[in-house]
């Protein structure tokens, strides 16, 4: 029996009963919340408010911590691990980008939201613009928002296997289910909570990890020492060419419209702020948020550092221990904490709550959003509260098949990390770039901005399409920081070779199917705006008025078309929307502005 062999045998015995134990009873915990808010405590559950916002009565803190929890996946847990293993913590650029994103988000995207109170964050694209830019940008949230869930749920099932040996396929159907039920009969309040108690889960799991690991390679400057002999450290790579794989420029810039997306024009993470009560706790949830999911990034980072340390003289991956890179970080785990009983059974319960919060808000949010959306344009009458409810209920379990479904997909599409900022970056620069020309262009008009979205989107999937072909072919690779076996303790026979150069072949290949896939976001917003804003122009603009300045930032209404009262029958956008849904916020009720959708 090959060394080889039996160091994976070893890896799985580590994960014994003990730790199966403590995986199933993180699982249990998160049903029993399901059972709580569905069976016991379900008052409100069965209205469209108290299903979608918890009665716009949830506490700051369990929602900021859902919006931890919501964010950080396991592809931070696991993906950002593995970056940092293979090309170093250029990657850390996204935390200047998280950073910019608080500050983006609380200025200009939040005051507006938060003062609509709408349940589908869309159906203000409706108002602003017309319905068609609502679907599209609908449609392609929920297309997007599908294969971020899938991949997120893939990702924990590849540590799982690695660890127990169970089929991908077999641990995706079972750990979704749990979600799908606490989802689907406990709203947002089981999903706010479990989220808390999943965030609890893996923050622990990350500071033992962190603490033991460290121990265990020789201490912090041995750390730090291997990763400077080995070019792991370098944040600050200036080189301003937009086909480099990663620098500076494009992890920053990419990742601040990435972050705005994901927390400022993004359904899930808004319908978390408008459950507060007050636009202040909103505030101040944004700033938890931000905290949060840096520290999150700056740890997973450190888990990459720590792996690279252990492993700089014999890549699993190389000689066949792990399929993928991130397959390395739970066998890390189980190497250098598996002797202390319950570590590896939390850190893959972490892994697994990070996909299952992430799982959960979105299904929440996307059900929230293709009723509101799809379905009830289509009803000739107003169903009651109830009905919407049940029917939210049904799609979101529709929603977490779906999603199980999707795994099939997304195993056989590549690195995580790239696969997200591939499709979740430009979709975010789409739909930022909309939501940006909708509250601060005025001019900007409904055919312009579709025209915009059109061009945009046949751009990215032509760019993708290029991309994704020469580089299965292998014609486009990136030369990642150099892994060696040198070191293992027995003989290597099968290798998987280190790509050399970026481009292999002196085939002509087109400039943008050689575009940075983290630029891939910053593309997407420019062209947005700009046909955008000459098509608005050339088909003669839109008139704004004062009575729409709820639908503005505020920082534009000097420019907006003076107007002293409504035409005849018209009321406040925003005062429709407190009287349909019976809202009794003081805060929104002070503002008399009447306005005109």
């Amino acid at each position: 029996m090959s060394g080889k062999t039996v160091l994976l045998d070893n890896i799985k015995q580590l994960f014994d009963w003990f730790e199966y134990t403590v995986f199933a009873a993180s699982l249990v915990l998160s049903m029993l919340v399901g059972v709580y808010f569905g069976f016991i405590k379900k008052s409100g559950q069965d209205t469209v408010e108290g299903y979608m916002l918890g009665g716009k009565q949830m506490s700051l803190l369990p929602v900021s911590l859902s919006l931890v929890a919501s964010f950080i996946s396991g592809i931070t847990l696991l993906g950002i691990p593995a970056e940092v293993y293979v090309y170093g913590t250029q990657v850390m650029g996204v935390v200047i980008g998280m950073v910019a994103c608080g500050f983006i988000n609380s200025a200009f995207f939040l005051p507006v939201f938060y003062k609509l109170q709408l349940l589908s964050l869309y159906e203000y694209l409706e108002r602003r613009f017309d319905r068609r830019i609502r679907k599209c940008v609908s449609g392609m949230y929920i297309f997007t928002t599908l294969m971020w869930v899938a991949l997120a749920i893939y990702v924990p099932a590849l540590a799982i296997n690695q660890v127990t040996g169970l089929s991908v396929h077999m641990v995706t159907p079972v750990v979704s289910s749990v979600c799908i039920f606490y989802t689907t009969v406990g709203g947002l309040k089981a999903v706010v909570w479990t989220d808390t108690l999943q965030t609890v889960i893996m923050i622990g799991a990350l500071i033992v990890i962190v603490i033991v690991g460290t121990l265990d390679v020789g201490g912090v400057s041995k750390v730090f020492e291997a990763a400077s002999s080995g070019d792991r450290l370098e944040i600050f790579n200036m080189d301003s060419s937009l086909t480099a794989r990663m620098t500076f420029w494009s992890s920053s810039l990419g990742y601040t419209v990435f972050w705005v997306y994901a927390s400022g024009t993004s359904a899930a993470m808004v319908q978390r702020f408008i459950s507060l009560p007050t636009s202040k706790l909103a505030y101040q949830a944004v700033f938890l948020y931000v905290l949060g999911c840096s520290a999150f990034f700056l740890a997973s980072a450190y888990v990459g550092l720590l792996m690279y340390t252990k492993y700089q003289s014999c890549d699993p991956v190389k000689v066949g221990i792990a399929k993928k890179p991130e397959q390395i970080t739970p066998i890390f785990v189980l190497e250098a904490v598996g002797h202390i009983r319950g570590v590896p059974g939390l850190f893959i319960s972490g892994v697994l709550a990070a996909a299952l919060s992430t799982m959960s808000t979105c299904m929440n949010a996307m059900a929230g959003i293709i009723y509101e959306d799809f379905i009830t344009p289509c009803m000739k009458s107003t169903p009651s509260d109830s009905t919407s409810s049940f029917y939210m209920k049904w799609i979101s379990f529709l929603i977490g098949v779906i999603t199980v479904v999707l795994v099939l997909l997304v195993e056989k599409l590549g690195a995580v990390l790239e696969i997200s900022s591939m499709f979740g970056g430009a979709a975010a620069g789409i739909i930022v770039g909309v939501f940006t020309m909708a509250l601060f262009v005025p001019f900007a008009n409904g055919k312009g901005t579709l025209i915009a979205f059109a061009s945009s989107t046949a751009y990215m999937i032509w760019t993708i399409g290029g991309f994704s072909y020469y580089s299965k072919s292998g014609i486009i690779s990136y030369k990642n920081k150099g892994l060696s076996v040198e070191g293992c303790q027995w003989n290597v026979t099968t290798t998987i070779t280190d790509p050399i150069i970026e481009e292999q072949t002196d085939q002509y290949i087109l400039p943008i199917y050689r575009l940075s896939i983290f630029y891939y976001s910053v593309a997407a917003f420019i062209i947005v705006m700009v046909v955008g804003l000459v098509v608005s122009k050339l088909t003669g603009g839109r008139e704004s008025t004062t009575l729409e300045k709820d639908l503005f930032h505020p920082l534009v209404h000097s420019f907006l078309i003076k107007r002293e009262k409504p035409p005849h029958g018209a009321n406040g956008y925003v005062a429709i929307r407190l009287k349909e849904r019976n809202l009794e916020s003081p805060e929104i009720h002070t503002d008399k502005t009447v306005t005109n959708g």
